[in-house]
């Protein structure tokens, strides 16, 4: 199907859910006035039914945009900017596998959408975009968010190292464990120490890893990615963009808009280069100026 015709499919089922919203809406207020001012039942019908009728027609178009939107927007611009794409927006990291990630605190609630796995630079990697929940047993208290962002895994092509993580002073709720407890490493760059956590099990990974050119590197990704976390072990790298707003990567949150493809566009494609440059940043800062 060729782009024109995605766009005029899309803009169908966006026109459609707008009826159907509208519909709900001017329902609603028919009924209330009608019950409150007029005492009118036939109004107040009316006005059920017509309600009734906007949900049947709002009914499914979402789902249905959200499958047209990723394969417009999200799939094709992904294929052609990585090798041996793998793309299955309504899946994600499971429960087991955020948590094995060892880069916050243990959640037991999950949501998890948009999971890539690809190539970039020889470099295998998977992303997801995840909020992990802590909830209490009795639910009184409610739920903490432990992270709420995007989860970053790949390839490390260094030396393996032992557990060093990184964080930014913006990340939160670090994992309870004795790195995170006892195992702080003040690196030799003051700037840095103001504004990165480092724990090591091995202060010697951190000095191997952490030169003052990878530093610099991260002092500027930091600046465009403030809730950042890192975790090396072995030769896997995982980055936590913990960004608590809950911005969803490749999504479009005002859907019932009208979208501008060159913009939309533009817009994924920033999405896509944050995973470049995450990846340039950590796996070759050497070619970073």
């Amino acid at each position: 199907m060729a782009i024109y015709q995605k766009m005029e499919k899309l803009d169908k089922v966006r026109l459609r859910a707008t009826t159907g919203i509208c519909m709900i809406g001017i329902g609603v207020i028919i009924f209330f006035i009608s019950m409150g001012i007029f005492q009118n039942v036939t109004g107040s019908n009316f006005g059920f039914f017509l309600g009734v009728a906007g949900g049947f027609v709002l009914r499914g178009t979402h789902g249905t945009y959200k499958k047209i939107y990723k394969d417009l927007f999200v799939e094709e611009p992904l294929q052609r900017n990585f090798d041996d794409v793998f793309y299955a927006w309504r899946s994600g990291f499971s429960l087991d596998e955020m948590n094995s990630f060892g880069l916050c605190r243990n959640g037991n609630k999950i949501a998890s959408e948009d999971y890539i796995r690809a190539g970039y630079k020889g470099i295998n990697f998977e992303m997801a975009d995840v909020c992990l929940k802590d909830i209490t047993k009795s639910g009184k208290s409610g739920a903490d968010i432990m992270f709420n962002g995007r989860m970053l895994v790949f390839d490390y092509p260094g030396k393996k190292v032992g557990t060093t993580r990184i964080y930014s002073d913006a990340f939160y709720y670090l994992p309870k464990d004795d790195i995170t407890k006892n195992n702080k490493v003040e690196m030799e760059s003051d700037k840095f120490n103001q504004i990165f956590r480092v724990y090591a099990e091995d202060p010697h990974d951190a000095f191997y890893l952490l030169t003052p050119h990878f530093m610099e590197t991260l002092l500027r990704l930091q600046k465009k990615y403030a809730n950042i976390g890192i975790r090396f072990c072995g030769n896997k790298v995982v980055v936590g963009l913990n960004d608590r707003g809950g911005k969803d990567s490749f999504d479009k949150s005002d859907w019932t808009n009208k979208v501008i493809y060159p913009e939309e566009m533009a817009r994924i494609q920033g999405d896509i280069d944050d995973i470049k440059t995450i990846i340039d940043t950590i796996c070759f800062p050497e070619a970073q100026s």
